[in-house]
């Protein structure tokens, strides 16, 4: 099974190699990050402009998240351990946005981030910007902070200020 992002679209799904796709989330929904849990078959997540969309089959169907969110513009997704994490704004232009979890098997709301990272991040936290290694998440806002977790994401740090706006954060 493939999924696509096709970033600021949607997500297309091929069960026989990439020979055909058929439509999953619609594109106009305007997903720009998805994401397969690395321990957890069939769990996909996806970064939307309508929200966190979440399938557990592939990618067969999706149920968009919004509870909890101060808006619903999604731009980032990672899984660290047994949270999903994602970044959401008002648009992609946002002076300031919000990184928010719960538990990738859970259905209750989305809780804003706290241990450190502050309530409000400079700008958006970008496709690409939010990333996972074992139990250590980096974000990246767009002006540039640099923020580092070594617990999954339950304490905080600012390592870096003032950065070039990031285009993607990876954690070696």
């Amino acid at each position: 099974m493939l999924l696509a992002n096709v970033h600021v679209g949607g997500v297309p799904r091929s069960t026989d190699g990439g020979a055909t796709w058929q439509p999953t989330i619609d594109v106009d929904s305007d997903v720009h990050e998805v994401r397969a849990h690395p321990n957890r078959p069939g769990v996909v997540m996806a970064a939307a402009a309508i929200g966190l969309c979440t399938s557990r089959d592939n990618g067969v169907t999706w149920e968009v998240e919004q509870e909890g969110l101060h808006a619903s513009y999604c731009s980032a997704v990672a899984f660290a351990g047994d949270d999903v994490l994602v970044s959401a704004s008002v648009d992609h232009f946002a002076a300031q946005g919000a990184i928010y979890r719960r538990r990738v098997d859970g259905h209750g709301p989305l809780v804003a981030i706290a241990g450190g990272l502050p309530e409000w991040i400079d700008g958006i936290a970008d496709t690409g910007c939010i990333a996972t290694n074992g139990s250590a998440v980096a974000i990246a806002d767009r002006n540039g902070n640099l923020y580092l977790s070594g617990d999954t994401g339950r304490s905080w740090s600012r390592r870096a200020h003032s950065l070039p706006p990031p285009s993607s954060v990876l954690i070696a």
